[in-house]
């Protein structure tokens, strides 16, 4: 089970240009990741076969399109059922999803697995310049934060500073400008925050290197601002990096040795455009077959003027900017929301909606047990981090509300309801559940 020391290693080695060679090790890959979840995952076996899949058969990325798509819920659902049995449970680690979404996905890992993961995030952020002798800078959330540095990082390889995502954005900034990093790691729309008030300061700021995760990066606008290379890396816990922004081109490529990525339509069939649906192909605790991230994307068609042969994602249309906005020209990222109500314990998950720049309801949907105080504390967390005057209504539900056809949100900003708004659709839906 343990991976490889090649497969470790590979993983920093020049990804294969030649399409023969990526196809051959992608798809090798591919047909062991779904003959193994078939043998040894007490879920997919019978998932296959209520499908009337015959496992061996998945030999090619056009074989696999016989499976089915696995949705998030369906994870949350099944749970310990997809580890594999060969696997004691008292062996794994436990990811949780940042919870962005409104509903955060608990996933069972090793730590030899978990060395491969972090290995293909460094050997792609070592591609887009990042030194090991660089000093970084991450925003995270706060209950997200590291105990101690790594060994290594204790020697200052690889040093790396955390604060919160949930500070204020002056205080963000001071602590940038204090810290004075060559690599900063941060969600788009913080970035956004950090941009609007740097503009509200008449200021810049300089790093040279920024990388963009998580929600939709406002290029032009942060650029404008916070000046270095600008680098947006399409990815997630569940998959690991799926792909990179072009630094000449548009779009992201993708690392196929590591990820089978898909655009499918309702069907679960290949589009130009549709839903991004990923095979991480170094997953093996608990693997995830045509896993649908909740994006949708569309391929480019025609070569990208870097040069770079392997596949390219064109445009990333289903992630839209988390701003929240407030009275006095404030805007603030919603992970100031998310942090809050993950800090309250029992909550399965929200949603929140923004009526005006003064009053925001929040949904939240509480789990079997739930302590009597879990909601006055999400709003003790919640309140002091938004401008007054700002109201927020908080309401439990049985449920919360997922538009037809579209992608699930966890946060409707202002800008995103008075969009909805003009386009027909009935936000009255989304703020009266």
């Amino acid at each position: 089970m343990m991976p490889d020391l090649h497969i470790l290693l590979s993983s920093f080695s020049r990804i294969p240009h030649d399409e023969d060679r990526w196809r051959a090790l992608r798809d090798a890959r591919l047909h062991r990741a779904v003959v193994e979840a078939a043998m040894h995952c007490p879920f997919y076996r019978e998932w296959f076969r209520s499908h009337e899949i015959v496992p061996t058969e998945i030999r090619s990325a056009a074989d696999a399109l016989q499976l089915p798509v696995l949705t998030r819920g369906r994870v949350r659902a099944e749970g310990l059922r997809m580890v594999r049995d060969d696997v004691p449970v008292d062996t794994c680690s436990q990811e949780m999803t940042s919870g962005t979404t409104g509903e955060p996905t608990t996933l069972y890992t090793r730590s030899s697995e978990l060395r491969v993961q972090h290995a293909l995030w460094l050997s792609g952020y070592l591609r887009a310049g990042l030194r090991p002798w660089h000093r970084q800078a991450k925003f995270i959330m706060a209950h997200k934060m590291p105990a101690k540095p790594r060994p290594y990082q204790r020697l200052g390889v690889l040093r790396r500073a955390y604060f919160p995502t949930a500070a204020p954005t002056v205080e963000k900034l001071h602590w940038l400008r204090r810290l004075r990093p060559d690599a900063l790691f941060s969600w788009g729309s913080i970035l956004s925050e950090l941009a609007n008030q740097l503009e509200q300061e008449q200021a810049e700021l300089n790093i040279p290197l920024i990388f963009s995760t998580s929600d939709k990066l406002q290029r032009e606008h942060v650029a404008a601002r916070i000046k270095g290379r600008l680098l947006d890396v399409y990815g997630s816990i569940e998959t690991g990096p799926v792909a990179w922004g072009c630094g000449v081109g548009e779009g992201y490529h993708i690392d196929p040795r590591w990820a089978h990525v898909e655009l499918v339509d309702a069907d679960g069939q290949s589009a130009r455009r549709g839903a991004v649906v990923c095979t991480p192909l170094w997953r093996r605790v608990m693997p995830l077959i045509r896993y649908q991230l909740g994006d949708i994307a569309e391929w480019a068609d025609t070569p990208c003027p870097c040069g770079n042969p392997l596949p390219r994602i064109r445009a990333l249309i289903g992630r839209h900017g988390e701003l929240l906005s407030l009275p006095n020209g404030i805007c603030l990222s919603a992970n100031v929301v998310a942090e809050a109500v993950w800090q309250g314990p029992g909550i399965q998950a929200f949603q929140f909606a923004q009526r005006s720049e003064t009053e925001s309801i929040l949904f939240l949907v509480p789990g079997p047990g739930i302590p009597s105080n879990a909601v006055a504390r999400v709003r003790e967390l919640l309140t002091p981090r938004l401008a007054s005057p700002v109201q927020v209504q908080i309401k439990c539900v049985p449920a919360l509300y997922r538009a037809p056809d579209a992608k699930f949100r966890a946060t409707y900003p202002l800008a995103m309801i008075e969009r909805l708004r003009c386009a027909g659709v009935d936000v009255e839906r989304i703020l009266s559940q």
